[in-house]
């Protein structure tokens, strides 16, 4: 229905599609990291939660990526 597309665009919470996070997004946030950015401030610019990002971040290191 329009209605639900609607409020799920409009929703505070965004939508796992919209928040799907490829490769390229944590390599992109593991650089903003470098340059000394907070996890919280790459999670605004990202619409995801600090916590995601530093998940993401630490399974990079432990790969060695």
């Amino acid at each position: 229905m329009p209605e639900t597309a609607f409020e799920k665009i409009q929703s505070d919470r965004p939508s796992k599609v919209r928040n799907k996070i490829t490769d390229d997004d944590i390599q992109d946030m593991a650089k903003l990291r470098e340059k000394g950015l907070s996890l919280k401030d790459i999670g605004e610019i990202y619409g995801i939660d600090q916590t995601v990002i530093c998940r993401k971040l630490k399974a990079i290191a432990t790969q060695g990526v």
